[in-house]
């Protein structure tokens, strides 16, 4: 991996289990921000009904602080990894740029992914 940077001591399975235990996770906080997004707009459907409103800007939000406070956790608590030379950095937030742009792309697309499978398609009406 390029932009992260484990202990040495780090076997590959303990990395493998690390990179697996933060996917597991990140499913999670998905979960997690779109709950929240629902429950602050009381709109269960949101993503059906209006995809990128108030509650698709709530649900980014909450998904990049819990993106902020689990690489926090992970490198500085749990010191699961740090970030290689080759990561670029956001100075004021001491976070990597690849995880930031990682928690507004993926779930965007996931977001426009769902409303498209929830939208019935159009009907045309045929005229004789």
């Amino acid at each position: 991996m390029p932009w992260f940077v484990f202990a040495e001591s780090s076997s590959l399975k303990e990395m493998n289990w690390m990179c697996t235990q933060a996917s597991a996770g990140d499913v999670v906080m998905l979960w997690l921000a779109y709950l929240t997004a629902v429950w602050l707009n009381r709109q269960p459907g949101w993503i059906r009904n209006e995809p990128f409103g108030l509650a698709f800007l709530v649900f980014i939000l909450v998904a990049q602080a819990l993106n902020f406070v689990m690489e926090g956790i992970n490198r500085y608590w749990l010191d699961r990894w740090q970030y290689a030379e080759t990561m670029w950095v956001i100075p004021a937030l001491d976070l990597g740029v690849f995880p930031v742009l990682q928690w507004f792309l993926i779930p965007s697309l996931l977001v426009l992914l769902i409303h498209k499978m929830l939208t019935p398609p159009a009907t045309t009406i045929e005229r004789d």
